[in-house]
């Protein structure tokens, strides 16, 4: 599991507003880049692998379920992360990101052709397209 390192000397605490200290820190735009580079996986591989996902409302609320059960164990277990409103808005910005990135390559690999010569005398078969008989 990849996470980042306690903020120091942050203790138990909750960030509500979002965005609020995002510049008062040396690290803020890693941080925040971090949040949403790791939830991008999430959103294009699991409505991948679960159909009940493949829709943008469940997924952002999947998205925001996790998120929000993420920072309150960060907050629950003191584990010297503060939680945040922003991490969730990041988190679930990355999931969006990777579901729109499925959808885009969903689009591309349908609509790609295969044929070399229209008349079909070189035509790469086409398994997702076979006749079924």
């Amino acid at each position: 599991m990849l996470t980042l390192p306690p903020s120091i000397d942050a203790g138990r605490s909750i960030e509500v507003i979002p965005f609020r200290r995002i510049w008062h820190y040396s690290t803020a735009r890693a941080e925040m880049v971090a949040n949403i580079i790791l939830f991008i996986p999430l959103g294009a591989l699991a409505p991948a692998r679960w159909k009940a996902l493949d829709r943008w409302g469940l997924l952002l609320i999947f998205a925001i379920a996790l998120s929000v059960a993420i920072e309150v164990a960060q907050f629950a277990l003191d584990l010297g992360r503060q939680a945040s409103s922003t991490d969730i808005i990041l988190n679930v910005s990355g999931a969006a990101i990777g579901y729109l990135v499925l959808r885009i390559a969903r689009v591309l690999m349908r609509d790609r052709t295969l044929s070399v010569d229209p008349g079909g005398r070189d035509r790469i078969p086409d398994l997702a397209r076979r006749d079924r008989r």
